[in-house]
C-alpha cells in the first residue's frame, strides 16, 4: 500500500484508497489525506473526506481519532464540500454530521451553526445541534424558524425549541400560528397548498403548539385563547384545545 500511496503518477482516488489501509499506521498517508481535502477538484475533496470519515470510524488510535476529528471539523467550518452539482449524491457531508453528533463531539457546535447559517443540510445540523448542546441554539434555531428558509422543516425546529425551552419563542410561535389563521380565513375553501403563502401544515403547527406547552411560559394561554376564537384547521384546533 505504501508503494500505491507513493506512485504519483497514480489518480487520486486510487492513492486514497491505500491512504485508508495505511491510516492508522502511517504519518505519510494521513498527509496525502488532509491535502486531498485541499484539492481544486470538489470531487476529490469529497473523496477524501469520505476515507477520512471512514478512517475515523474505524481507527483503534486515539491520537489518530483526534486528528481525523480536527480535520474534519476544519473541512466542513471551510465549507469547502457545501456546492458542487456533482456532489449531489455523494456528499459525505451528512455522514460527517451524523458521526459527530453520535460521537457528542462539543467542539462540533459551531461547525453546526455555520451550516444552519449557509443553509447546508439544514435538518441534520438543526437535529446535531440539538444533541449535542450550545447555549446559542435556541437564537440559531428561532432566527431560522422566522426566515422560513426552504429544507427547514420548521416542525423539527420548533420541537427542538420546546425542548430547549426558549421563551423567546413563544411570541414569534403564536404570531405565526395567527397569521397563518388570518391567511387561511382570506382564503376560504382552498386547501394550504393552495394558497401562495409559506404556512404551517396541520403536522407543524400542532407541533409549534406543543412546545408552547413544553416551554411552559403562562403568556402563551392568553395567546392560545385568541387562536381558538379564528377559523382554523380541525387538526389544528384539536390540538390547541388538547394544550
Amino acid at each position: 500500500w505504501r508503494r500505491v500511496l507513493g506512485a504519483e503518477k497514480q489518480n487520486p482516488v486510487t492513492r486514497l484508497c491505500a491512504a485508508y489501509h495505511l491510516f492508522d499506521t502511517d504519518q505519510a498517508a494521513r498527509d496525502y489525506i488532509k491535502q486531498m481535502t485541499e484539492s481544486e477538484d470538489v470531487k476529490v475533496r469529497a473523496n477524501a473526506a469520505t476515507v477520512l470519515l471512514r478512517g475515523a470510524n474505524s481507527s483503534q488510535n486515539p491520537e489518530v481519532k483526534t486528528w481525523a476529528t480536527d480535520l474534519m471539523l476544519e473541512l466542513m467550518a471551510s465549507g469547502n464540500l457545501d456546492k458542487g452539482d456533482e456532489l449531489q449524491f455523494d456528499n459525505p457531508l451528512e455522514s460527517m454530521i451524523y458521526h459527530l453528533q453520535k460521537a457528542g463531539e462539543k467542539r462540533a457546535a459551531p461547525v453546526m451553526i455555520g451550516l444552519i447559517k449557509r443553509r447546508v443540510y439544514i435538518t441534520d445540523a438543526v437535529q446535531a445541534l440539538e444533541e449535542i448542546g450550545d447555549p446559542k441554539s435556541g437564537e440559531v434555531f428561532l432566527e431560522l424558524f422566522q426566515s422560513g428558509a426552504e429544507q427547514s422543516n420548521p416542525h423539527i425546529l420548533v420541537m427542538a425549541l420546546g425542548k430547549l425551552k426558549y421563551r423567546p419563542a413563544v411570541p414569534v410561535i403564536l404570531k405565526k400560528l395567527a397569521e397563518d389563521a388570518d391567511v387561511r380565513a382570506r382564503n376560504p375553501g382552498k386547501k394550504d397548498y393552495e394558497i401562495n403563502e409559506t404556512l404551517l401544515n396541520g403536522h407543524a403547527a400542532g407541533r409549534a403548539l406543543e412546545a408552547l406547552q413544553e416551554i411552559g411560559d403562562p403568556a402563551a394561554a392568553d395567546g392560545i385563547e385568541s387562536l381558538l376564537k379564528k377559523e382554523l384547521p380541525i387538526e389544528i384546533r384539536r390540538v390547541a384545545r388538547r394544550v
